[in-house]
C-alpha cells in the first residue's frame, strides 16, 4: 500500500501546507506575506523558505547537528520528529503486507510496526536482510535530513537515485494492486511514475472502453470525502470515499469511518494463527489444541537457541520467519 500525509495528519503532524506555513513562520515570513506566498507552488514556496532558513541560521549561527544537510531540510526533521504515531498507522502496520511506498518523512508507520512486534526496513537507508515488511520513502527521511526533498533544486539534483526508487513504485504499480491511504494523488512524482505506467500497457494512448479500463486499474483510493472531479483525473483507480455523499460530515467523522474500515480490512486479511507464540495472549484466549501446539513449539525454540550449528544451517532462516508469523521474536 502507499501512505500519504493524511495519515500523519491524523498523528498531530502537519500535512503539506501547514509544513510550509509553521516553516514560513520559523524563517520569519511575516503573517502578511504568507498570503503572497500561499499564490506560489509548493515546490517554489519551499525554496523561498529555504533562502529566508539559510540567512537565518547564517546571522545567528545557528550550527546543524548533520553538516550535509540545509537549514530547511534540518527544520523539517525537527518539526516532523515526533515518538507518537496515529490509529491509521497501527492498523496498516497489522495488514499482512510486506511492500509499503510513502512521501511522508517522518518515522510513524515504522513506530507503528515495532509496536506491532514486526520487523521494518526502511528502504534505501537498510538492507533488507529476511522477508520482513519494508517501507520505501521517496521523499527522504527525517533521520536522514540530508535527503529530504521538498524544493524544485532538490527534485531535480536527486533525479538520478529517485529515477531507481520510482522503478520500485512502478514494478509494484504493474505487478500488484496498490492501496491508497492519506495521499491526496498530488505529487508530482507520483504522477511521473503513473504516467510512465500507463504509456508502457498503452503506448499509443488510445481511449478505452469502460471494461478495459476497469481491468486496468491500479489500485484502490481510500479517501475521506467524494471527488468524483478526481475519480475523473484517474479512471485508473477505484475510488472509495469514507463519506459517500459527499460533505455530509466531519473530518474526524469520516476518518473514524476510516479507521473502522481498514480494522475489517486487517481482520479479513489476517490468519488465525498470528497469536499463538503472542506473550499478550494467555489463559483462555488459546483453546487447549492451541495451548499443546504453544508448548511444543517453544521447547522446540529454547532447544535450537543454544545450538550455534543448527543455527547456522541455511534453512534456519526459515524457522525465524515461522516464529515471527506465529507472533514470537525472531530473535532467538
Amino acid at each position: 500500500y502507499f501512505i500519504g500525509a493524511g495519515c500523519s495528519l491524523a498523528g498531530g503532524l502537519p500535512d503539506w501546507r501547514g509544513m510550509l506555513i509553521k516553516l514560513a513562520r520559523s524563517s520569519g515570513i511575516s503573517e502578511m506575506d504568507l498570503i503572497s506566498l500561499s499564490t506560489l507552488s509548493y515546490l517554489d514556496q519551499a525554496k523561498v523558505i529555504e533562502r529566508r532558513l539559510a540567512d537565518k541560521y547564517r546571522e545567528e549561527g545557528i550550527e546543524q547537528e548533520h553538516s550535509q544537510a540545509t537549514a530547511l531540510q534540518h527544520e523539517i526533521s525537527n518539526l516532523l520528529n515526533t515518538s507518537y504515531h496515529s490509529m491509521t498507522h497501527s492498523l496498516l502496520a497489522n495488514i499482512p503486507v510486506d511492500a509499503i511506498v510513502t512521501t511522508n518523512y517522518d518515522t510513524m508507520f515504522e513506530d507503528a510496526c515495532v509496536g506491532a512486534q514486526q520487523s521494518i526496513y526502511a528502504l534505501p537507508y537498510e538492507i533488507r536482510t529476511s522477508n520482513s515488511k519494508w517501507v520505501l520513502k521517496l521523499h527522504g527521511d527525517i533521520n536522514h535530513p540530508e535527503d529530504i526533498v521538498l524544493t524544485r533544486e532538490q527534485v531535480d539534483r536527486y533525479d538520478d537515485r529517485r529515477k531507481a526508487l520510482s522503478g520500485i513504485v512502478q514494478a509494484l504499480l504493474i505487478t500488484k494492486h496498490m492501496l491508497f491511504v492519506g495521499f491526496s494523488l498530488q505529487d508530482e512524482n507520483f504522477h511521473k511514475v503513473a504516467s510512465t505506467m500507463r504509456t508502457a500497457f498503452n503506448p499509443e494512448g488510445k481511449s478505452l472502453d469502460p471494461e478495459a479500463s476497469k481491468r486496468r486499474r491500479f489500485g484502490t483510493v481510500l479517501s475521506l470525502q467524494n471527488r468524483p472531479f478526481l475519480k475523473e483525473l484517474w479512471p485508473d483507480l477505484n475510488m472509495i470515499p469514507m463519506d459517500s455523499v459527499g460533505y455530509t460530515m466531519s473530518q474526524s467523522e469520516a476518518a473514524r469511518i476510516l479507521e473502522i474500515f481498514l480494522d475489517r480490512v486487517s481482520l479479513e486479511a489476517s490468519t488465525c494463527s498470528g497469536h499463538l507464540l503472542d506473550q499478550n495472549f494467555w489463559g483462555p484466549s488459546l483453546s487447549s489444541e492451541e495451548w499443546a501446539l504453544k508448548m511444543e513449539v517453544e521447547r522446540f525454540m529454547s532447544a535450537i537457541s543454544d545450538n550455534e550449528l543448527a543455527k547456522k544451517a541455511p534453512g534456519f532462516e526459515h524457522i525465524l520467519e515461522m516464529i515471527e508469523k506465529l507472533g514470537g521474536n525472531r530473535e532467538l
